[in-house]
């Protein structure tokens, strides 16, 4: 009777597995990068006209709107700008915010119809965009922390619409 062989487990083989899963998860992360920076360059190249009057080097003449795409838009580790993010937030119509710790408030890079408010917000921060995470909702009340979450200019327009509606004298 001929004896069957074991194979035994060793870490070698769980090293190794680690190793395709991470270089698989990294590749696929950058695959999708490299995916969202050829959408924003073919997105601003298709509407042309409305990102070229913010972009001081292909307005001025020194380069074509190609070229800084190229350059600015699809290679990687290059930073974001703000024409980057509205290009972005409108080819994958997603509501955007920007906060700044220079400037507080900032207006809403992207709504577009049927969308009230961003859910995604980006935290400037003078030199790159880092993206805010939600606190999770408490158990209390949900409409509590919304109440919380409205819109600086909502509140102030709600608040004076509610002072136009009370009668002259009862306040």
């Amino acid at each position: 009777m001929r004896r069957r062989k074991t194979v035994r487990k060793t870490p070698l083989n769980l090293h190794f597995l680690l190793f395709i899963v991470i270089h698989v998860s990294d590749t696929f992360y950058w695959l999708v990068f490299a995916f969202l920076r050829l959408l924003v360059a073919i997105h601003i190249c298709s509407h042309s006209e409305e990102y070229v009057p913010h972009i001081p080097e292909v307005d001025e003449g020194n380069c074509s709107l190609e070229v800084w795409c190229f350059e600015q838009v699809i290679p990687a580790r290059v930073d974001a700008d703000h024409v980057m993010l509205v290009a972005l937030a409108t080819a994958l119509e997603v509501p955007l915010r920007t906060e700044s710790f220079q400037q507080g408030y900032a207006r809403d890079i992207y709504t577009g119809p049927g969308f009230p408010r961003p859910n995604v917000t980006l935290l400037y921060t003078g030199n790159h965009y880092n993206i805010i995470y939600p606190r999770a909702p408490s158990a209390e009340s949900s409409s509590h922390q919304a109440s919380k979450r409205e819109d600086p200019a909502d509140q102030s327009s709600s608040h004076q619409a509610s002072q136009r509606e009370e009668p002259a004298g009862q306040s």
